[in-house]
């Protein structure tokens, strides 16, 4: 009974996060096949306000404004905030500076977070739609066409642009997590084909202002905006041509960072809306955000229930079984992700090991963010990085 139970708790945690991995993709393609994508009518130029969250952004702000100003979009329809969380740098004054050429400043008058900063800007926001982007996110010019023409569907409530990561100089870390958000990119196309995504990258997205509705700042905005706007009717799509371009961290610290971050607020804000997860209710979108969000982040306490469940199932039965290697296909995986991480530490470019280091590393943050969570942690702010 003792080892049926262990077989049983193996081929759970195992199958949960292969699910999460690559059946809930596999699914979504299969119910994609010959789905056409809905044609929007024709959106025309509605009236738009673009938010610049930013901390501490004087080396990336005047570019930034620049950008949007050069849009080729009627100034009279177009509003600029930059959304400042009480930055201590020249980032207001530069924010001032361009005071004349429409942009405002909405600050806080003391750290609250992105999106504490965000709530601010909005409540001063006059568009129709509202456009959120980072300091970094640089705009082509036909990304806010692009990243406004899916509002010609009355059903669309949020549009979110594909982001893509480069990495400058070819790291195992930046080349791990370039190779991660393109699966991530295919994963999220595949939801938009088939319902609706239930994440937006926080660097450039749209919301019609009707829908948005002040969130709580210790929740993370680009996560629950899809959530939010759900509960409202209306679905979240992502933008044919609209991409949003940054550069990867090439520092494995504080890439570390950075996923743990994103993982403690995620984790806070699958918890705070739990409602969402109910299938009754929710239907379709309570089963993406369990394949896509749940079981994603509970994967590396599954990976090791597995990994545990085997290690005593081999004890009994020996190596010679599917538990005996995917014991040894687990320590392999285990010794790549060493190397990787051992080549990054040196400045090493080795073939194919940023792969399972970067699983590893996105997996070791989830488990490390449970723990802080737990431990009361909500990392609201942040702090720029990348120069």
């Amino acid at each position: 009974m003792f080892l049926l139970t262990l077989k049983l708790l193996f081929w759970t945690g195992l199958l949960a996060v292969v699910w999460s991995y690559a059946g809930y993709p596999l699914h979504l393609w299969l119910l994609a096949r010959g789905r056409r994508r809905p044609e929007a009518a024709p959106v025309g130029l509605p009236s738009v306000t673009v938010i610049v969250a930013a901390y501490n952004e004087e080396r990336h702000l005047a570019a930034k404004l620049d950008n949007l100003l050069a849009l080729a979009y009627p100034k009279e329809q177009l509003q600029l905030i930059v959304a400042s969380d009480c930055s201590t740098d020249g980032t207001h004054a530069i924010a001032q500076r361009y005071a004349e050429a429409g942009v405002e400043l909405a600050a806080l008058p003391e750290r609250g977070g992105k999106t504490a900063a965000q709530n601010l800007a909005v409540t001063r926001a006059t568009g129709d739609i509202v456009v959120f982007t980072d300091a970094t996110t640089e705009f082509a010019p036909e990304t806010l066409h692009d990243l406004l023409a899916p509002f010609g569907r009355p059903e669309v409530g949020c549009v979110g642009a594909e982001l893509e990561y480069v990495s400058t100089k070819g790291s195992v870390v930046g080349r791990g997590a370039g190779a991660y958000w393109r699966y991530e990119k295919a994963v999220k196309a595949l939801e938009a084909r088939v319902h609706s995504l239930v994440g937006v990258s926080g660097c450039l997205y749209a919301v019609r202002r009707a829908l948005y509705r002040p969130m709580d700042p210790v929740l993370i905005s680009d996560f629950m905006i899809a959530g939010d706007v759900y509960e409202q009717g209306c679905i979240t799509v992502g933008a044919r041509g609209a991409v949003s371009r940054e550069t990867t961290n090439e520092d494995a610290e504080r890439e570390f960072d950075m996923r743990v971050r994103v993982a403690v607020r995620s984790i806070n804000a699958l918890v705070t809306r739990s409602r969402l997860l109910n299938p009754f209710r929710f239907g379709f979108f309570a089963y993406q955000l369990w394949s896509h969000k749940v079981l994603r982040y509970a994967a590396p306490q599954l990976l090791l229930l597995s990994l545990g469940a085997a290690v005593l199932i081999v004890q009994q039965e020996g190596l010679r079984s599917v538990y005996g290697a995917s014991l040894v296909g687990g320590v392999a995986l285990l010794a790549a992700a060493a190397v990787g991480w051992m080549a990054s530490r040196a400045g090493r470019r080795l073939p194919l090991v940023h792969v399972p280091f970067y699983f590893a590393h996105v997996n070791v943050a989830a488990l490390w963010a449970a723990v802080l969570y737990l431990r009361g942690e909500r990392k609201v702010t942040w702090t720029t990085v990348r120069v």
